[in-house]
């Protein structure tokens, strides 16, 4: 325990959306019993409200009526055979309702608490839940005494809850050994919806109270250090080392591609030392020139070694230079704006071209 402090000390971070779909994957959810202890309630208080009696009292006529005028009931063998049949089976079917009603009740509840989620998890055997020792020290540890005490708390608080509710109806009991058993029964169902209802407002409270809590103690729970947040940041974008590794060589091989289009080059354009831009213009494949180069310092200084080596002119503009250097990115196109300043570089080269040959 004392280990375990520190650990939860240093838990500063919330946890990430990794952490939460792993831990829902397992099975770790925000889940509140008083929540479906409400949703169960709700469908017990309408079950025995007048919608849910209606339905009852159809399933049990045949009770009803066997209670009513017993005197009529044969007593043969093969009557009473059949009769028993016969009551098994709208037993059967009565019972079945409120069993249906609350497994329904049970699974609303939790897709509302978090939705659905699917995991053995929870319910795989663990050898240390199987061991009898174990069973005693989880028994008697004190978050199982306190949850017990809590428990123990609400079944009382909810049953003085109840009998304060039906109370003022209570004096009507002994009357019902005189009445029908119709009458009786209104009677009984008037007790539980008072009874119910309080219950249900009470049970409301305290569910709420309860999500709210379980909800703090699992994000509580799920909170990470900075070396667990460091480490599955590794594990999901990769380590920033090799991320970097990879974004050197990536940038190795664009400049290695961009070096090779150098000698294809139409003209270079200069700053001169510090700025290169390669162009490449073909009048009759291309409306703009295209920038297929640049660079600076080192890089600039390659390219202009390049142009040199391969006979493509250099040409010194410094405004040009920078401006193409910071509008343009490599394979694409000069914008607009700079056409003209372009054009008269590459007009200027042109022109020598033509002259040099002529000379030749």
């Amino acid at each position: 325990m004392a280990d375990e402090q520190p650990e939860r000390d240093e838990r500063t971070e919330d946890p990430t959306p990794k952490r939460l779909e792993d831990a829902k994957k397992e099975g770790q959810v925000p889940s509140s019993r008083d929540v479906t202890s409400l949703f169960i309630l709700a469908v017990g208080l309408m079950l025995v409200s007048p919608l849910g009696a209606g339905a009852f009292a159809g399933l049990l006529a045949p009770l009803a009526s066997l209670l009513e005028h017993p005197h009529l009931v044969n007593t043969d063998p093969a009557s009473l055979a059949a009769l028993t049949v016969r009551l098994v089976l709208a037993l059967a079917v009565v019972l079945a309702l409120p069993f249906a009603g609350f497994v329904v009740a049970a699974i609303l509840a939790n897709l509302a608490q978090h939705g659905l989620v699917f995991s053995l998890k929870p319910v795989t055997p663990k050898l240390q839940k199987i061991s009898p020792l174990g069973g005693l020290k989880r028994l008697f540890a004190p978050k199982a005494l306190a949850e017990a005490l809590k428990n123990i708390a609400k079944v009382v608080l909810l049953g003085a809850v109840a009998w304060w509710a039906a109370s003022p109806l209570l004096s009507e009991v002994p009357a019902t050994a005189a009445v029908p058993v119709r009458e009786v029964l209104g009677i009984l169902q008037g007790l539980l919806l008072r009874a119910l209802g309080a219950a249900l407002a009470v049970v409301a409270v305290i569910a709420i109270a309860d999500f709210v809590l379980q909800r703090h103690s699992h994000w509580e729970n799920l909170k990470m250090t900075r070396k667990q947040v460091r480490d599955e940041n590794k594990q999901t974008e990769g380590d920033p080392h090799v991320k970097a590794k990879i974004r050197q060589l990536r940038s190795e091989r664009s400049r290695q591609r961009m070096m090779q289009a150098v000698p294809e080059a139409t003209v270079v354009v200069t700053n001169p030392t510090h700025y290169a831009v390669a162009l490449r213009y073909d009048p009759d494949a291309m409306k703009a020139p295209e920038v297929t180069a640049k660079g600076t310092d080192a890089v600039a200084f390659r390219i202009r070694a390049l142009a040199r080596e391969h006979r493509v002119p250099v040409v010194e503009n410094r405004a040009l230079a920078r401006a193409l250097h910071g509008d343009v990115e490599v394979g694409h196109t000069i914008p607009t704006r700079h056409f003209e300043a372009v054009a008269e570089v590459i007009g200027f080269v042109m022109r020598q071209r033509s002259a040099g040959a002529a000379g030749a």
